[in-house]
């Protein structure tokens, strides 16, 4: 009866021990994830990007997201890159398809979410052919 008490105690001891350790190392994680961050601004359109943790795996999904600061309707079109490979000589963009949305004066709009590399945080991400005009 000792021994189980004394066991049931190490166990309990064991848990704290283990869970203050995976939330410490969760706040100390630099990858920024699940925040809008300003990527860049376009002829008063702001894209802002966000690698939100999946609901259903240990993947990263990358949003991208469009703010139209300006008093007019804009068209804005692209096709998004991204780069995974931390070795720059090495590194292959994956092509994503092309994009075009309008978005309404002081609106934003969420896009798909994307999920390059495997599931990881990209090291690149670039907007080719962007074009964003007065609709």
């Amino acid at each position: 009866m000792k021994l189980n008490f004394t066991l049931f105690l190490f166990s309990i001891l064991c848990f704290f021990c283990l869970s203050s350790f995976v939330s410490s190392s969760i706040l100390n994680d630099p990858t920024p994830t699940n925040r809008w961050i300003l990527f860049q601004k376009e002829n008063g359109v702001e894209f802002y990007i966000q690698h939100r943790s999946s609901m259903y795996d240990t993947r990263y999904n990358t949003l991208v997201r469009l703010r139209n600061t300006n008093t007019y309707e804009v068209k804005v079109s692209f096709t998004p890159s991204f780069g995974c490979e931390e070795d720059k000589e090495n590194q292959k963009m994956q092509t994503q398809g092309r994009i075009q949305t309008a978005i309404y004066p002081r609106h934003s709009v969420t896009l798909l979410a994307y999920r390059p590399c495997q599931g990881k945080i990209p090291k690149k991400i670039t907007f080719n052919s962007l074009d964003v005009r007065q609709r």
